[in-house]
């Protein structure tokens, strides 16, 4: 590469140092940078002499140099005149800038070490960046930036520290929230709307709904209508926390006003989260088919497509709706569905919600047990176990190590302690019930009366939403039918069945503890000797849901033996 570069005239050897500082070459780019107008001509003639220069489009617009002699040429060029090198990427950084080639103008600002050009790019591209959800991108062009002059950006610090928490790096998020707090100006940062839009999402990534709940109703008050940016997510969170209360018509209020505020915000992930959430409460109040259909019509739409739908940011959006998605297809018992959504989680590392995450790790937990699948159990307890220490969420690992043992339920809780009722769930106890592994443990470790009378508190809660009343109604009849009231507990089962026959909800039932399935033989006799027309219904549906628990059985034991015959 030496001998072709000192064979060229002075003339080339010059041009061919000042364009090595471009990562890809446009004749008007060039002419810019080295002030000759005879730009096209001169690439045109080093690209037929075939000195590692080449077009890369048809209309010959955009060449780009080969690596290795562009290695060589800069190395040279940095060597030899510094300041010229300097000069160039800063009239690079100019014209990109001016071109709206924002990336490729904060590249050559970086490497001309203009500190205030770099702000000034990082400025005007860091949001556009967060809502592709290019957040690593992001945070690699900021992590050279010294403290001391993020302290005097105030918009790029929230960003660089919102950007931290939605990747679950909350040490480093510390770091710069500390930062933001100790500047002389904290006072009035503090007042600014991005920094009321931040501590309420910092308490939702730390598990903390009710203080982020609190946080954005406060915050809410003092926020401008026209910052879109941070009042929807507060809306948004405040609406979460009346669906954890059961109260469902003001939470889709809520929901909808986040909705219209990301739409004039252009902000296409919020808009896929408020609809993912609009399907989860369909969900939750029972109506599967509806659910799953608009979870099917998530970023499908025109709507979508307006707001800059690309086959990048699916893949985001499809991430957003993995676990929750995911978990309707398992209530229904569509196996191959659940598999599918799962492959979009991606260990739940851009997920903003804790329960999203949880949920994830949960569902994985459960394929591989029904699967007896124990190099995936193991492999899900390390994951939910390095995820939770890395994210600070300790509820992770508690919850999946909990599936773990249930197993094997006597050894799960050696001293098992009263529940204490709270009109209050989170988003997986109202989906997977695992707050009531405790109760379940207690019916079946003679605590059947404590058990009973927590159940009965959550019975008189919990109506609005079929799948968790019928969850709880289940270990309600449970609990009886081990104090011997038979009777009652077939009435409590009765109204758990007639609640989830019209959701398609079956795995409520097909996981529950095997005393199940004795209790629902005892009720179909019982049914049986009542005679009545409307418990015909009823109990088609029980001869139903036995089959597909011989089904499952059958597929468990070929499992099995498959496994012994392999050892």
């Amino acid at each position: 590469m030496s001998r072709f570069f000192l064979q060229q005239d002075p003339e080339i050897q010059q041009f061919l140092l000042q364009i090595s500082v471009l990562r890809k070459i446009n004749p008007a780019l060039v002419i810019a940078l080295t002030g000759n107008p005879a730009a096209q001509q001169i690439l045109d003639v080093i690209s037929q002499k075939g000195l590692f220069i080449q077009a890369i489009d048809e209309q010959r617009t955009w060449y780009r140099v080969h690596h290795l002699f562009r290695d060589f040429l800069q190395s040279k060029f940095k060597l030899l005149q510094p300041d010229a090198y300097q000069k160039m990427h800063s009239k690079a950084a100019e014209w990109f800038k001016q071109q709206r080639y924002l990336m490729e103008a904060i590249y050559h600002a970086q490497q001309a070490e203009d500190q205030q050009l770099i702000l000034s790019l990082l400025n005007s591209v860091c949001r556009e960046l967060i809502l592709e959800g290019r957040h690593y991108t992001f945070l690699e062009l900021v992590k050279q930036i010294p403290d001391s002059v993020l302290v005097q950006n105030p918009n790029l610090l929230y960003d660089i520290i919102w950007t931290l928490v939605l990747t679950h790096q909350v040490t480093l998020a510390n770091h710069y929230l500390q930062l933001w707090h100790s500047v002389d100006q904290h006072e009035t940062l503090l007042q600014h709307e991005d920094q009321l839009g931040l501590a309420p999402l910092i308490a939702v990534l730390e598990d903390k709904l009710d203080v982020a709940y609190t946080l954005a109703q406060q915050n809410l008050a003092q926020l401008a209508s026209t910052a879109y940016f941070a009042r929807a997510p507060l809306i948004g969170i405040v609406g979460l926390y009346h669906i954890c209360l059961g109260q469902m018509s003001e939470a889709r209020k809520l929901l909808l006003q986040t909705r219209i505020i990301y739409l004039q915000g252009n902000n296409l992930y919020g808009v896929a989260m408020v609809d993912c959430i609009d399907a989860l409460c369909d969900y939750l109040l029972g109506d599967l088919p509806l659910a799953a259909e608009k979870f099917a019509q998530v970023g499908q739409s025109e709507e979508y497509r307006k707001l800059g739908l690309d086959d990048d940011n699916k893949v985001a959006i499809m991430n957003i709706l993995s676990s929750f998605k995911a978990d309707l297809y398992y209530e229904m018992n569509q196996m191959s569905q659940v598999e599918s959504a799962l492959m979009d989680f991606k260990g739940g590392g851009n997920l903003a919600m804790p329960d999203m995450v949880v949920v994830g790790y949960i569902l994985q937990m459960r394929l591989a047990t029904l699967h007896q699948d124990q190099a995936a159990i193991q492999v899900c307890l390390h994951q939910a176990h390095t995820r939770s220490s890395q994210w600070s969420l300790p509820r992770l690992a508690q919850t999946i190590q909990a599936y773990a043992q249930q197993a094997s339920p006597l050894s799960a809780l050696a001293d098992t302690e009263q529940a204490v009722f709270q009109p209050y769930l989170n988003f997986t106890h109202l989906l997977r019930g695992d707050d009531l592994m405790l109760v379940r443990q207690q019916i079946f470790m003679g605590q059947a009366e404590q058990a009973k009378e927590y159940l009965s508190q959550q019975l008189a809660f919990f109506r609005i939403y079929p799948l968790r009343f019928a969850r709880v109604q289940i270990l309600f009849a449970l609990a009886l039918y081990q104090l011997k009231q038979h009777e009652q507990a077939f009435d409590a089962l009765q109204q758990a069945l007639e609640t989830l026959m019209p959701t398609q909800a079956v795995r409520v039932i097909l996981d529950e503890d095997p005393l199940i399935w004795d209790m629902l033989n005892g009720l179909s006799q019982y049914l049986s000797r009542q005679k009545q027309k409307h418990t015909v219904v009823l109990l088609e549906y029980i001869q139903q849901l036995q089959k597909l628990n011989q089904t499952e059985s059958s597929v468990e034991a070929l499992i099995g033996s498959s496994g012994l015959e392999a050892l």
